[in-house]
């Protein structure tokens, strides 16, 4: 019996599309589930939620862009969020050496991102308990995406160009 693999594929590029002008070039990431997000988020949702209960949302939201892309414009320019993000790498290391049990990341102005060994909890900061709305990715898909979402950014942005990347979340 062939075992289901999930996994997120996440694709980072630049876009035309500034809040007011519809001609600065900001930059995106993409990311979507493959496989059972279902029982994914089942075999991890208990390292959150351990007394609250929230009406469970079963469907994988693209809240990787919301985290990094809402931090980034929080700031600004781009520039000036990298170093909050690559603080944030270190933070993770050391979770993941054991030095630190969790980091937080909400720099923006909505979305936050709760980060431990078992996971990484984003959510939209207000009324989250009433509304449920979150999604679930590992430890290690957070990290490698953060790296190359850092990367992204320290580069000229070039509309032509596009990053896809796969991370496994058995």
């Amino acid at each position: 019996r062939r075992m289901i693999m999930n996994k997120i594929v996440v694709k980072l590029r630049w876009e035309i599309g500034g809040w007011d002008d519809k001609k600065t070039i900001v930059p995106v990431i993409y990311s979507d589930f493959v496989g059972n997000y279902s029982k994914y988020l089942n075999d991890k949702i208990k390292y959150f939620f351990i007394f609250l209960k929230i009406k469970m949302n079963f469907n994988y939201e693209d809240y990787l862009y919301k985290v990094f892309f809402d931090s980034s414009y929080g700031y600004e320019s781009v520039d000036s969020v990298i170093p909050l993000f690559e603080k944030c790498i270190d933070e993770i290391k050391k979770i993941k050496s054991n030095q630190m049990e969790e980091a937080f990341l909400g720099i923006g102005e909505g979305y936050a991102a709760e980060i431990k060994k078992e996971g990484v909890l984003i959510y939209f900061l207000y009324d989250f308990e009433i509304y449920g709305d979150f999604s679930i990715v590992s430890l290690e898909c957070f990290y490698k995406t953060l790296i190359n979402w850092i990367n992204f950014l320290k580069e000229k942005p070039n509309l032509k160009k596009e990053i896809i990347f796969e991370c496994e979340m058995n």
